[in-house]
């Protein structure tokens, strides 16, 4: 018996998660960050914020999914990468271990 038609189902159920849990931003380059690693993301708290944690989706264990690193001649800094990261665990805070 074949299960393809629910292999598939879930295939896009399971890429559809992924693509909810990514997030992308912008830091100076840093070799030390690599396509695959698991990364400890740390989002501070927004000046009118009234959070006490931060924020608490992303902060925790997160997969470098992309990089892509911009050059700039013309402004400093004059290189930055641009980071793709998946959310490593769907519990709010990522399960951070003590």
């Amino acid at each position: 018996k074949h299960e393809t038609s629910e292999a598939r189902t879930n295939r896009a159920q399971y890429l559809s998660h992924l693509a909810q849990d990514c997030a992308e931003f912008e830091c100076y380059y840093n070799p030390e960050i690599k396509l695959g690693a698991m990364i400890d993301l740390e989002i501070p708290l927004k000046a009118n914020d009234e959070q006490e944690k931060g924020e608490q989706f992303f902060n925790g264990k997160c997969l470098v999914a992309a990089i892509r690193t911009k050059y700039r001649i013309d402004k400093r800094p004059f290189c930055t990468q641009v980071v793709r990261v998946v959310k490593a665990s769907p519990k709010r805070g990522g399960g951070k271990s003590a």
